[in-house]
């Protein structure tokens, strides 16, 4: 017995000193985990210290929500896309504090990718923030059917505030028609946008006509609608009150439905015609006026069978601002013979070649233009400031301005767009004279010519009937270097002297070069000086009277400077004076303007250098230091 009890005394004491060896071996685990809980606080601490030494994450939250709101906004001509619209995931993704940042600013997720996956997800984090419903062509859509989609869309119809469709399936238009046609107004939709398939350019896009103004007649806050390769309808009973723009873009477009559309909106302020001219689909009248009067224009259904009723045509009392491309050069004035726009002020052509026509279907015929329309030629623009016309070819600029005048005309651009692909030789621009049924601009002063070469004669001739031009940009134009001597009075040949003291562009303040080839130093400095000296001279007025006048030196044309006309110069200081004179006596006089005094010229304030090789930036700042009230602008 006492052999058994040696060994359980020997088991206890092992049994003791493995239950020690626990404790201790629980001792050392807890101590472990001590000292993994600190390696991974420092090792938090550390990576914390690594992100500070990174300046982005120095930013603060407001700052990183103004980028956050840059990276989402799309850029006007860039197509709305699914990658767009689910750039919040994207920014949400990249970091614990930019996730936190985006899930906590409903104002990202304004943009619902409609019938996608997302959709909810969207919807849900958008909290009050108004909507974007964005009906995209994706194949990432969502297993539900469309109705689920329109049920789930329901309760959020209030705060949709634009809509885009770029849809080609029949449910994606079922789907909104009901969205258009639901019995839940949209009282804060401002923006429509749709966008029909490229390949159905020429077909009706008929759940647009057919379905999208039927019912719903509350669309108080729509400012901008926008329908590419989408007919709008024919007889909206909807009234757009406060509608600024209207972007039409069908080939098929006729002039009816743009007329029904056009009463609809009368606050409009831009209207953008693109890619399109309106087909003439009705017949019209001219009704004579009294004496001085515009006759007015008339419009009816071109019927057979019923007895015509002719109505006025629309007025824009608002419009301002027109854009209208693949217009036809000959009858572009017709348009404005047809929509009335007494306060157009901005006006954008890019025109078509010169041999197009205005298309028709019944009624009016362009080539062929009813006498009394001819006592509404040339169609006076008297509101219109800016004009910006952008042409094909040079034949079409001999055409669009012949019946058109614009007596309160001040900015001009004239650009020809050459080919894309293709290298070729830039056509002359035509004479002036050639172009415009009254030459004599003298309110112009802005005028910019693009991708012309230019006659030294011409242009200069051009030059003379803008008196009151202040700025004046050449871009791209070969041979605009003579036309920079002959704005000193001079040649190089004649180091850029002005024997006559008469002046091209008195009043010009800001000249600008771009790409121009044979621009050199010598033309620029020369013409800069004589202006500079030529300002400081005392204005002299000639009056001596003789039949032939002297030749302009260093000129090798045979017209001589003709004097004044005396009785004209007489009527111009007698009517200064409190004297009346006759219309006819005063044809060729300008309001504020005196063509017949020698004018001393203005002094430059600005000239940009941009693209000329020949002149190099040492030289273009060294007029800086030559002119000091000159401001010089030079690039590469």
């Amino acid at each position: 017995m006492s052999r058994v009890a040696h060994i359980r005394r020997d088991i206890a004491a092992i049994e003791q000193q493995l239950c020690s060896i626990e404790a201790e071996k629980q001792q050392a685990r807890e101590a472990l985990d001590v000292l993994s809980a600190k390696r991974r606080l420092l090792e938090a601490r550390r990576t914390a210290l690594d992100a500070q030494a990174t300046p982005v994450h120095w930013l603060p939250s407001e700052l990183l929500l103004d980028i956050f709101v840059a990276f989402l906004q799309a850029d006007a001509s860039a197509p709305v896309t699914l990658e767009l619209s689910v750039r919040p995931i994207t920014v949400s993704l990249v970091c614990r504090q930019w996730r936190s940042l985006a899930l906590s600013t409903s104002s990202l997720w304004f943009r619902i990718p409609v019938h996608t996956r997302p959709m909810i997800l969207f919807l849900s984090r958008s909290q009050e923030t108004m909507l974007e419903l964005a009906f995209l062509q994706t194949p990432v859509f969502d297993v539900s059917s469309w109705d689920a989609t329109h049920l789930s869309l329901r309760p959020y119809v209030p705060r949709v505030r634009s809509i885009r469709w770029r849809m080609t399936g029949g449910k994606s238009r079922d789907m909104l028609n009901k969205l258009m046609t639901s019995d839940v107004p949209l009282c804060a939709l401002q923006v429509i946008d749709i966008c029909g398939p490229a390949q159905q350019r020429r077909l009706q896009f008929w759940a647009v006509e057919r379905y999208v103004w039927m019912n719903n007649t509350t669309l108080p806050a729509l400012e901008e609608l926008r329908l590419t390769a989408a007919m709008a309808l024919s007889k909206p009973p909807v009234r757009f009150p406060r509608l600024r723009i209207l972007q039409l873009d069908h080939r098929d477009l006729r002039l009816s439905v743009l007329y029904q559309l056009l009463q609809c909106t009368p606050n409009l302020k831009t209207l953008v015609l693109v890619d399109i001219v309106p087909r003439l689909d009705f017949a019209i009248r001219s009704i004579p006026a009294r004496l001085g009067d515009r006759p007015r224009i008339q419009w009816a259904w071109a019927s057979t069978s019923q007895p015509r009723i002719y109505r006025d045509v629309p007025v824009l009392a608002c419009l301002e601002h027109l854009d209208w491309s693949f217009a036809p050069p000959a009858d572009a004035w017709l348009l404005f013979l047809l929509l009335d726009t007494p306060n157009l002020r901005s006006l954008a052509l890019c025109l078509n070649t010169g041999l197009s026509r205005w298309p028709r279907y019944t009624g009016y015929d362009p080539s062929n233009p009813d006498p009394a329309i001819q006592d509404s030629i040339p169609v006076c623009l008297s509101s219109l400031r800016e004009l910006d016309v952008q042409c094909i070819d040079d034949e079409a600029l001999r055409y669009v301005f012949h019946k058109l005048h614009f007596p309160s005309l001040t900015k001009l651009h004239i650009t020809y767009l050459p080919p894309l692909r293709a290298r070729c030789e830039l056509p002359r621009l035509p004479r002036h004279e050639s172009m415009f049924r009254e030459p004599r601009l003298h309110t112009v002063t802005d005028l910019k010519l693009s991708h012309f070469t230019l006659d030294i004669d011409e242009t200069k001739t051009m030059l003379r009937y803008m008196p009151a031009l202040t700025h004046l940009t050449f871009l791209d134009c070969p041979q605009a270097a003579g036309v920079v001597c002959a704005l000193s009075g001079g040649t190089c040949d004649n180091r850029h002297v002005n024997p006559l003291n008469i002046w091209i562009c008195p009043r010009l303040e800001v000249f600008r070069v771009v790409d121009v080839p044979d621009l050199r130093f010598r033309c620029l400095r020369g013409m800069l000086h004589a202006r500079f000296h030529g300002s400081r001279a005392p204005g002299s007025c000639l009056t001596t009277p003789s039949k032939q006048g002297p030749r302009v030196p260093g000129s090798s044309s045979p017209r001589v400077v003709k004097p004044l006309r005396r009785r004209l110069r007489d009527d111009d200081l007698s009517s200064a004076d409190g004297s009346t004179s006759s219309p006819s006596s005063r044809a060729g006089a300008t309001i504020g303007w005196n063509p017949y005094a020698s004018m001393r010229p203005s002094l430059l304030r600005i000239v940009c250098v941009e693209g000329c090789r020949r002149v190099s930036e040492i030289e273009a700042m060294s007029l800086g230091d030559e002119f000091p009230s000159l401001r010089v602008k030079w690039e590469a």
